[in-house]
C-alpha cells in the first residue's frame, strides 16, 4: 500500500479493470538507479542543464525536498519543516525551486533559492490546496492544479503572476506542465468512468485537444520531450485509496501504474518504452534527452522504498 500511495498522487475514481499484458515496443538502454536511500522518493524534476535533480523524500520522517547532482551519490537536503513538502519543479534558470506545502494548512505554491534554501516566497495563499507547480520558460509564470473541495471536489488548470500573485483559470485538470516554448501546456483529465485522459491547450485557454484516450487504463502526469514534439506519460488503473497514511495529499487517493509511454503530440506513435520491473511513474524529461521517474523496481522486498531513476531511448517510431 506504501508504493501506491506514493506512486499514486492522482484523482481517478471507479472500478478496477485488468492490466493490460506488457508487450513492449520501444527500447531502452542505460538504466541507471539515481537514489538508493530507504524511504520513498518521489516526483523527480531535472533542471535546464541536465546537473541537478531535484525530489521529494520522507528519508527523515516528513516529506522534504533534496537535490542532488544525478552523477554523484551526496544528497542536499533544502527544505526543513514538520509538513509535507511536494512537486519540486525548477525555474528555466536553474536558480529558484517551486513546490507544494501544507506548512501553512492547506496546500500553497512557494518559491525558494534552490542552493540556499533562502528567500522562500509564498506564491499562493487561499483555502483551496494548489499543487504541482511548473514554470514557465520566461520564468514570469507558474502554472498549477488548484484543488476546491465544496460540495463537490474540483481540479483547475490555472496560471499565477509570480510578482502580481494574479491568477488565471484556464480549464478543468491536473498536473499542467508548459511546452519548452511556453506557447502550449499538457495536462490531464478525468473523463467517463472515473479514468483520466491527456490533454494539451494553449497558453491562453483556446484549442483543447485531447492527445491521449484509452478505453482500458488512465493517461496521467505527461511531461513535455525536449523539442515539444512528444510527451512521456504513466498509464494506470484504479488502485485500492488509504486515506493521508504517508503525509501526501488527502484528497488523491492511489491508483496502480502499469508503464511509461511516448506520444507524438498529434496523438499518433503512442509506445510503450517500460514496464517490466515496475511499477514505474511521473516521469520527466529532460533537456538531453534522458528520462527521470520514480520506481520500486529495485524494492521488491521492501515496499516501504521507492527510488528515482533515469534511462535513455535508444529509438522511437
Amino acid at each position: 500500500m506504501k508504493r501506491l500511495l506514493a506512486l499514486g498522487v492522482v484523482l481517478v475514481i471507479g472500478c478496477e479493470v485488468e492490466v493490460p499484458e506488457y508487450k513492449p515496443v520501444g527500447k531502452r538502454m542505460n538504466l541507471t538507479q539515481i537514489t538508493s536511500e530507504k524511504g520513498m522518493n518521489i516526483l523527480p524534476d531535472i533542471s535546464c542543464d541536465g546537473k541537478w535533480l531535484c525530489f521529494s523524500s520522507n528519508r527523515r520522517g516528513n516529506f522534504d525536498l533534496f537535490i542532488k547532482k544525478p552523477e554523484e551519490q551526496a544528497v542536499i537536503q533544502r527544505t526543513f519543516g514538520r509538513e509535507s513538502d511536494l512537486f519540486p519543479s525548477w525555474s528555466t534558470d536553474g536558480q529558484k525551486l517551486a513546490f507544494s506545502s501544507n506548512r501553512f494548512g492547506s496546500f500553497d505554491i512557494f518559491v525558494i533559492d534552490a542552493f540556499s534554501g533562502q528567500d522562500t516566497r509564498q506564491i499562493t495563499s487561499d483555502s483551496s490546496d494548489e499543487i504541482a507547480p511548473d514554470w514557465s520558460p520566461d520564468g514570469k509564470k507558474i502554472v498549477f492544479t488548484k484543488i476546491r473541495s465544496e460540495r463537490e471536489t474540483s481540479y483547475s488548470v490555472v496560471i499565477v503572476d509570480c510578482q502580481t500573485g494574479l491568477e488565471t483559470e484556464l480549464t478543468d485538470g491536473l498536473f499542467p506542465k508548459f511546452s519548452p516554448d511556453g506557447k502550449k501546456i499538457c495536462f490531464q483529465r478525468g473523463i467517463e468512468d472515473g479514468r483520466q485522459s491527456i490533454w494539451i491547450i494553449n497558453r491562453d485557454g483556446s484549442m483543447e485537444t485531447e492527445v491521449v484516450y484509452s478505453p482500458v487504463f488512465s493517461a496521467i502526469t505527461p511531461s513535455w520531450s525536449s523539442d515539444g514534439e512528444k510527451l512521456i506519460y504513466a498509464s494506470a488503473v484504479i488502485g485500492e485509496g488509504d486515506g493521508d497514511k504517508e503525509g501526501l495529499i488527502p484528497e488523491l487517493v492511489a491508483y496502480q501504474p502499469i508503464d511509461l509511454r511516448v506520444i507524438k503530440i498529434d496523438g499518433s506513435n503512442d509506445t510503450q518504452i517500460i514496464g517490466d520491473s515496475g511499477p514505474d511513474g511521473f516521469p520527466t524529461w529532460s533537456t538531453d534527452d534522458l528520462i527521470y521517474f520514480c520506481s520500486i523496481r529495485s524494492s521488491i522486498q521492501n515496499e516501504g522504498n521507492i527510488n528515482i531513476f533515469r534511462m535513455k531511448l535508444e529509438s522511437l517510431p
